[in-house]
């Protein structure tokens, strides 16, 4: 998806600024923040899988596991 959004704004910035050093300066801030964007979201998802991995409840911990054993089978 990112590579996608990437791509869009990529043509946008494109036709916008004929001088492909702004251009290019421009798609680099772009893509600098959206990496950006994508390694927040990496982290969220690991705290809340590591949180679950930790858990109290034996549901809490196995459910994932479980799950991907019932599509499996």
């Amino acid at each position: 998806m990112i590579t996608a959004i990437y791509e869009l704004i990529s043509k946008v910035i494109d036709k916008a600024f004929p001088d492909k050093t702004e251009a290019n300066r421009l798609k680099a801030k772009v893509d600098a923040k959206l990496i950006t964007m994508d390694l927040e979201e990496l982290k969220r998802a690991t705290q809340v899988i590591t949180t679950e991995a930790i858990g109290d409840s034996w549901i809490q911990r196995n459910w994932r596991p479980l799950t991907m054993l019932t599509f499996v089978g």
